[in-house]
């Protein structure tokens, strides 16, 4: 089934054909099942008819059928008459992207006059007239232009058409936008390659400088806290120090106590009522004392020490000195040898006491944990 569009008072040329044996036919024409005598000619196998619509009841269905000396032909070749005319303006064109070498128009459709239509696209330069482009698209009027010239002025003229003809055009100026410091450059077939390698070492240059980063602040911390423990661990050796005591000959001293203290103190102290007892020294001390007392012959109950004596003693001065500068005072249990003193006595006698020299031990200086 064919369609034909007319407008009223538009003649209209329907063809038909068919195949028949014995090909001497003849054709019959009826239009909304009303018979046409006249308005159609035929030509052996087919017929045209001229139809012209002059009232709209004039629209509807067009049959042709043939008919030899065999019989009629069963089903009639069938055709529709409607309204028809020429397609709507397009409306609402506009330009909705727009670069430096391209453009992109889109319009709102008309009526299509009771056809099919199409839409057309026709793009000059406003300068010279000069056709650039020219685009038929259907069912929707839209356009993507491309490979224009940037910072040009060009004019479109947008259309539609159906068989009855075409609508009125519409047209648009449209610019392209121009180009400010631009450099063209020939592509590169390693251009892409390059791009590549280069994002790649960019992202693992930053990669290494965050882990970089990362690196030094942790050391940082690290570096923090190991001297905030060392200052708390000197802090509490200092504080366990401050409270520790010595015990020199039974006698208590703190680590605070001053040196002329400890000095006056090993001087006068202790062995006051005893003073055949030398002071202690590194632990030791000699005691010079007769057996018995009583008279004795000679120098009895005299008493000559050795010169070194002296000196010893001043050496333990310095070191409790040197110790408690430093509020600590620790003393080696190590025998710093052994002193002897030599006494000149006559010759032993029952009458004479004999003189004993007796080495007494003494607790070494300890500090309490």
């Amino acid at each position: 089934k064919r369609v034909f569009g007319a407008a009223l008072g538009e003649a209209v040329k329907i063809p038909c054909s068919v195949t028949a044996e014995p090909p001497d036919v003849a054709f019959q024409w009826t239009v909304n099942n009303a018979e046409l005598l006249a308005s159609f000619a035929s030509f052996g196998l087919e017929s045209t008819l001229t139809f012209t619509p002059k009232t709209k009841r004039d629209f509807g269905v067009i049959a042709c059928r043939a008919k030899n000396s065999v019989g009629v032909q069963r089903d009639p070749c069938v055709f529709s008459i409607i309204s028809a005319g020429l397609p709507s303006p397009v409306t609402g064109c506009l330009v909705v992207n727009q670069t430096s070498t391209s453009i992109l128009i889109d319009c709102i459709s008309g009526d299509d006059g009771g056809l099919e239509q199409e839409f057309h696209l026709e793009l000059y330069e406003s300068a010279d007239h000069r056709l650039v482009a020219n685009r038929s698209v259907k069912h929707r009027a839209e356009f993507r232009l491309q490979d224009l010239s940037s910072g040009t002025q060009y004019l479109a003229l947008v259309y539609a058409s159906n068989g009855k003809g075409r609508s009125a055009p519409i047209e648009l100026t449209v610019p392209t936008l121009a180009l400010l410091n631009r450099k063209f450059v020939a592509d590169s077939p390693h251009t892409e390659d390059i791009s590549l390698v280069l994002a790649v070492v960019l992202g693992l240059g930053l990669v290494a400088i965050l882990v970089l980063m990362i690196s030094v602040i942790i050391c940082r911390i690290r570096t923090k806290n190991r001297r905030k423990e060392a200052a708390e661990d000197r802090q509490r050796r200092d504080n366990a120090a401050d409270g520790r005591r010595l015990n020199i000959n039974g006698d208590i001293f703190a680590d605070h106590s001053s040196k002329e203290d400890l000095a006056e103190m090993l001087d006068t102290g202790g062995d006051r009522k005893n003073p055949d007892v030398i002071p202690p020294i590194d632990g030791y001390s000699v005691n010079l004392m007769p057996d018995k007392e009583g008279s004795g012959g000679g120098g009895g109950g005299g008493v000559v020490t050795h010169d070194d004596n002296g000196l010893a003693f001043h050496q333990q001065i310095q070191a409790i000195n040197s110790i408690s500068s430093n509020h600590r005072l620790s003393m080696n249990t190590q025998s710093i040898g052994n002193y002897s003193t030599q006494t000149q006595t006559p010759p032993p006698s029952s009458d004479d006491t004999s003189k004993t020299l007796h080495r007494q031990r003494v607790f070494p200086l300890s500090t309490p944990v």
